[in-house]
């Protein structure tokens, strides 16, 4: 009896591995989600400024004037100044991608050790229902024996 109360309490701690696992893997995902979320943010800020930074050079070429080159050269430092904003958000977003795979691949790990532990539990309870069974035929048959013993 004390076995099958150790093998339920160990169904039992399986179970809330279990739910952890699950939980845990439902904050990765979430996580996960939010990255790529901001990942597409970056991307939309960085063609943005790239787009902002073309028309007004553009438009500066058009109207010229001696007097207004000197600005053109202040708009392509200006270019300039947001090409190197550019690669600095586009290292930003190499990390954030590359935090994005190592998330993924520790989400797989948990899913893989979630599912290994789902996989015992479930072993677990089909043998502890065997053992039940087992142990309730057992007192049956003690029960009829020593009904038999007593008459």
């Amino acid at each position: 009896e004390q076995a099958l109360e150790d093998k339920a309490e160990q169904l039992k701690e399986n179970e809330r591995l279990m739910e952890h696992f699950e939980q845990e893997r439902q904050e990765m995902e979430q996580a996960l989600e939010d990255k790529e979320e901001e990942i597409v943010e970056l991307r939309a800020s960085l063609m943005n400024l790239v787009t902002e930074a073309t028309e007004q050079k553009t438009q500066m070429q058009r109207h010229m004037s001696d007097s207004q080159r000197s600005m053109v050269k202040q708009m392509e430092a200006a270019l300039h100044q947001a090409q190197e904003t550019i690669n600095e958000r586009e290292d930003e977003l190499n990390g954030h991608l590359d935090e994005l795979v190592m998330t993924k691949v520790e989400l797989a790990e948990q899913m893989g050790k979630y599912e290994e532990k789902k996989h015992e539990a479930l072993k677990f309870k089909s043998k502890l229902a065997s053992t039940a069974a087992r142990y309730t035929k057992l007192e049956a048959m003690y029960a009829a024996a020593q009904n038999l013993y007593n008459t």
